[in-house]
């Protein structure tokens, strides 16, 4: 009986260790099963991360099929807001949208989802992006968030915030500071505006509302530009355009202000990954990116608006350098300048200009103005494919530094190099700069050759080539540099 007794106590045991274990196995299964569903990674998160693709596929695939509804009921193709509203309305059905134009740019909402498109002219449709919902609209410091430094730099996400740092800058802004655009931003989209409230009073006013802002903003003298202070402007700032598009940018001065996105930008400070696209007018010292620049790096950028001076200090990128020397490294100029594609004048006389295009058409020549005796200006890797009297004007005797790999596309320029010298032919920068036919240009040889005096021949010439972008056949058929694969001394890194 007694072994009966004690035969039962074990098996009671047993059992009682075998719930306990049961029971944990179950409540680690339990938690595993709800991490799976509700992390992150999880089915839940996957679920909802499908339907959102599936709901981008099918808005992306209405638009593409309205657009190619407007070529086909225009008389030249073309795709214009008039024939683009109603086709994109058929496509849509009963789904609820909005279609806007905003000069160049056709924007459609889809306003159950809060995501719209952009169609550019040559039709390219944009990704997805949603409404900013931003609290913070029109102060770049976000709250406080951001204090501009480069672990916290100042974020400008809509056309207040940059309205906030214009007028941040034009009263009283430190050097040493960090700022990044977050997104594309238009003058004449309602999408890139949030309220129409700025933060920081200035020669930019509050509005009532975003229609009141983007009135000021887009008719009279347009956009108040950053930094006119010639002696207090932009000191050792960097300005990351994070590779995003500030577009429609209207100025529209009448005295002698600079013009540009930013007007005077000096010491240290550097531009950096921004197209902008626009009208400006002005009488002197302009340029789509920047109006005066003094030991300032412009890299990767691009200028796009068609500029209008009477002063002579005018060019695509930048205007003047104001007796210091500059570096324009990957910079194009797509823009109709009164003045020359790449640089205005370079005063300082020691500008570096590294792997640039211009594709402009500029009235004076399609780079730069030297004019001051013992130049130590730096040409390197530069293609011209748009009209100009001449290919590089230069007053003084001693030319240029450096003009290597040099190329115009043939009939584009009247003449190689515009000069006060009796005989330029006999300096060697002037045979360095050589005019290509059309057809060559276009050749993938040519590419491959620009690509290989990046990688192989300035190597001889004792040039670094870090962070110049690769050269690519753009959609013209024409040479276009590709800004996010640069050369890093050993490959090419996609940035």
């Amino acid at each position: 009986m007694r072994k009966t007794m004690e035969k039962m106590k074990e098996k009671k045991g047993i059992t009682l260790i075998a719930l306990v274990v049961t029971i944990a196995v179950i409540l680690i299964l339990a938690g595993i099963t709800v991490g799976m569903v509700t992390s992150d990674n999880g089915v839940l998160k996957e679920t909802k991360n499908a339907k959102t693709l599936a709901e981008i596929d099918n808005e992306k695939s209405i638009v593409e099929r309205a657009k190619m509804l407007t070529m086909m009921r225009s008389k030249n193709g073309s795709i214009t807001y008039e024939v683009f509203e109603p086709a994109l309305k058929e496509e849509a059905g009963k789904m609820p949208t909005e279609v806007s134009d905003a000069m160049g740019t056709i924007e459609v909402l889809f306003t159950d989802s809060n995501r719209y498109y952009e169609i550019d002219e040559d039709g390219n449709v944009s990704e997805p992006q949603e409404v900013v919902k931003d609290e913070n609209a029109g102060d770049i410091t976000k709250g406080g968030r951001c204090d501009g430094s480069e672990e916290k730099p100042y974020e400008i996400s809509c056309i207040e915030d940059l309205c906030d740092f214009s007028n941040m800058v034009n009263i009283n802004f430190n050097s040493n500071k960090y700022v990044v655009l977050k997104r594309n931003l238009n003058f004449n989209s309602k999408f890139s505006y949030v309220n129409g409230n700025i933060k920081t009073d200035g020669k930019i006013k509050s509005c009532n509302s975003i229609d009141e802002l983007k009135t000021a903003l887009t008719t009279g003298e347009g956009f108040y530009n950053i930094s006119q202070d010639q002696e207090n402007g932009l000191k050792e700032v960097v300005f990351d355009g994070k590779y995003h598009t500030i577009s429609n940018l209207y100025e529209n001065y009448e005295d002698s202000k600079a013009g540009g996105l930013f007007a005077h930008c000096s010491w240290g400070s550097k531009i950096l990954n921004l197209t902008v696209t626009g009208n400006i007018k002005s009488k002197a010292k302009t340029g789509g990116i920047a109006g005066v620049v003094r030991q300032v790096e412009l890299i990767n950028c691009i200028n796009k608006c068609n500029i209008l001076t009477s002063g002579s200090s005018t060019g695509g990128i930048a205007g003047n350098t104001y007796n210091e020397s500059s570096k324009f490294i990957n910079c194009i100029n797509y823009g109709e300048v009164s003045g020359h594609g790449i640089l205005g004048w370079d005063w300082a006389n020691t500008s570096k200009f590294y792997n640039c295009i211009n594709a402009g058409n500029a009235s004076v020549s399609a780079t730069i103005s030297s004019i001051y005796e013992n130049s130590k200006i730096e040409m390197v890797n530069i293609l011209n494919y748009g009209k100009a009297n001449t290919f590089l004007s230069c007053r003084a005797e001693s030319g240029v530094a450096k003009t290597i790999n040099c190329y115009s596309v043939k009939g584009c320029i009247e003449s190689t190099v515009k000069s006060d010298i009796k005989d330029a032919t006999q300096y060697s920068w002037y045979s360095q700069i050589e005019e290509k036919d059309e057809k060559n240009v276009k050749s993938q040889e040519f590419i491959d050759s620009m690509n290989n005096f990046i990688i192989n021949d300035a190597k001889t010439q004792s040039i670094d080539t870090t962070g110049w972008a690769k050269w690519i056949i753009g959609t013209n058929g024409y040479p276009t540099l590709d800004l996010q694969m640069t050369w890093n001394g050993t490959e090419w890194e996609n940035l």
